[in-house]
Formats: C-alpha cells, sequence, structure tokens
C-alpha cells in the first residue's frame, strides 16, 4: 500500500506507516518508500542499519517517563496513546514539564476532542474510527458527519477547513518540519 500511494503522489508526498513495532517493519515501511514511522508504543527502530538516521519518527509513549525514553531514542514527536485515556486535560498536564516537544494525541480521539487537543498545544490529532466509521470492513465514511456533529452545523459541502484541522492538515509542521526542528534543539542532544 505505502508503495502504491508512493508511486500515485509522487516523491514530494509525505507518506507515513503507521504500526511500526519492530525494525523490519521499519526496514520495509522505508524501503517501500515510507517519509516517516508511527510507532504505538516505545521501541528501538533507529538504531538499524536499513533505516535511515534522517528518517523521522513519531513513538508512541504515554507517561513522562514514556516520552523521556522515546525522545532519548531519536523521536521527532511523540504519539500520545491511547490519549482517550487522559484527554485533552491530561495533554495540558504534560506541556508544564515538555512545553517544546511535538505530540500528536492518538486513540479515542473524537472531532469534538480534536479542537480541545489542538487548543492545549497538539502538533496535530490522530482521528481515526470516528471518521472512517466502518469504511474499512466495507461500510460508508462518515467523515464530514462527524465533523458536522462536532460544529454542530448541518452539512456544507464546501465546508473544508474544519476537517483539515481534525485532520491535522492545517498549518502546523509537518514531520519533516518536526524532525528538522527536533535536530536543532535539545532532542539532538539525546540522539
Amino acid at each position: 500500500m505505502i508503495a502504491r500511494a508512493r508511486a500515485e503522489l509522487g516523491p514530494e508526498a509525505l507518506v507515513g506507516a503507521g504500526t511500526v513495532r519492530t525494525a523490519a517493519d521499519a526496514a520495509r515501511a522505508v524501503e517501500a518508500g515510507a517519509s516517516y514511522l508511527v510507532t504505538p508504543a516505545l521501541v528501538d527502530i533507529l538504531r538499524t542499519a536499513d533505516v535511515p538516521d534522517d528518517t523521522p519518527v513519531l513513538m508512541g509513549a504515554l507517561t513522562p517517563s514514556e516520552i523521556e525514553l522515546a525522545l532519548a531514542r531519536g523521536a521527532c514527536a511523540i504519539k500520545l496513546f491511547p490519549a482517550s485515556l487522559g484527554g485533552p486535560a491530561y495533554l495540558r498536564a504534560l506541556r508544564d514539564p515538555f512545553p517544546d516537544v511535538p505530540i500528536v494525541p492518538v486513540g479515542g480521539v473524537d472531532a469534538a476532542a480534536a479542537r480541545d487537543y489542538l487548543g492545549h498545544g497538539a502538533l496535530a490529532v490522530g482521528v481515526g474510527s470516528p471518521l472512517i466509521g466502518d469504511a474499512a470492513n466495507g461500510g460508508d465514511l462518515v467523515f464530514g458527519e462527524e465533523v458536522d456533529r462536532a460544529r454542530g452545523q448541518e452539512r456544507d459541502d464546501d465546508a473544508v477547513d474544519e476537517r483539515q484541522v481534525v485532520a491535522g492538515e492545517d498549518d502546523r509542521a509537518s514531520p519533516r518540519d518536526v524532525a528538522a526542528a527536533a535536530n536543532d534543539g535539545p532532542a539532538d542532544q539525546l540522539q
């Protein structure tokens, strides 16, 4: 799927690979053309010969200790997972000790909570199931309806702005931008 997306979208598109758990997963994803990797937890994939050092990794973490370990292992951003355990208030609390760490809440994030997470300093949010419904199993997409419900408005086919924010596609940094910033800041000293 990554190779097909890369072929269709071209070399400039950012194509990520999710649920990367092992060095072998990471190597396959990079070989297929992944621009960045997303892990569900702390993994040690960046110390393998098959993954270039400059490959951005959003590493899964939940606790402050896990966040520190993820940064030490070379993560350019933290995938706060599962975010639903603490909600937006937990992200707000994490901002005190980690004001400059890019955090992407994922897991149990719906369109309504997305705005709260972004308001508390999330780089982006991962909104999956609430947006695609049962489409992965052959059902219908509910993306537009979920966003409309979060906005408390009727469906407007021209309303794209809110959907882009929910998907993390506003003017915030891309994974490559995050990686570049991380290499200039304190995280570089941990790598």
